[in-house]
């Protein structure tokens, strides 16, 4: 397993995309879609002997573009499977506009919120600036539920439904002994870890409520999902921005 982080100065700084390549290859997220970031993902890949046309797999920790953005263009470069909670698939497909880009749900959304006229117009500024180069190429997508069983990269996968951030976000737990290239982080004691997307992440509570206004009562969800981070009580989290988290129930 590596990791290859990769420059993001729209959202929350470095995106970490993981990279399984045991049996077949495959990636957990992929970045934004930007040309310069792109390349950053190709040369990243290109350092372990990979490159689009030999990914596998993409599995998806949730629809926001600087994780899904280049799904769709690995997938067309090598016919890769793209794999997304069923929540946030419509997202992920083109079947569905997030907010960044439709102006009539940002008008009903921000009415919603009370939100005053100076602030709509920069946060909606904000959106017309971004959104062109955020949308990235539709992916076709498999589709799959909590609890599932994922095969990526020659790891099992589970999949385990932690909404808030957005309504489909996911992270994979796995046995990190069973991961090529992987020393895991509790040694010869070692149970479980996690790659956490952006439930968990090491240095501040990721937006929870605006990230994703399909979420229904977002912080009780958010809370729960870190409940179940808690009760698992993992070795590690391997998060969707910046370095690792050893023992995230601590956190």
């Amino acid at each position: 397993m590596k990791r290859i982080q990769l420059g993001n100065t729209v959202f929350e700084g470095e995106n970490d995309v993981y990279l399984l390549d045991g049996e077949a290859t495959a990636l957990v997220d992929t970045g934004v879609a930007l040309p310069a970031v792109r390349e950053e993902l190709e040369v990243g890949l290109a350092e372990h002997g990979v490159g689009f046309a030999d990914v596998d797999a993409v599995v998806l920790t949730h629809w926001h573009p600087d994780h899904a953005g280049l799904a769709g263009e690995i997938q067309a470069d090598g016919g890769a499977d793209v794999y997304v909670h069923e929540a946030d698939a419509p997202l992920v497909d083109g079947s569905e506009t997030p907010l960044f880009a439709d102006r009539d749900l940002q008008r009903e959304t921000f009415d919603r919120w009370g939100m005053p006229a100076a602030d709509r117009e920069r946060l909606t500024g904000f959106f017309d600036a971004v959104s062109a180069d955020l949308s990235g190429r539709p992916a076709d997508v498999t589709t799959f539920g909590a609890g599932e069983a994922i095969e990526a990269g020659g790891v099992a996968l589970e999949a385990m439904h932690l909404p808030g951030h957005t309504a489909g976000l996911t992270g994979f737990a796995f046995d990190p002994r069973e991961v090529p290239g992987h020393e895991p982080v509790a040694g010869a004691d070692a149970t479980e870890e996690l790659f956490a997307g952006d439930a968990l992440l090491p240095r501040y509570t990721p937006n929870v409520g605006g990230a994703d206004v399909r979420v229904d009562g977002p912080l009780a969800a958010y809370a729960e999902s870190l409940a179940r981070i808690v009760e698992r009580d993992f070795d590690a989290a391997h998060p969707g921005h910046r370095e690792r988290i050893d023992e995230p129930s601590r956190r």
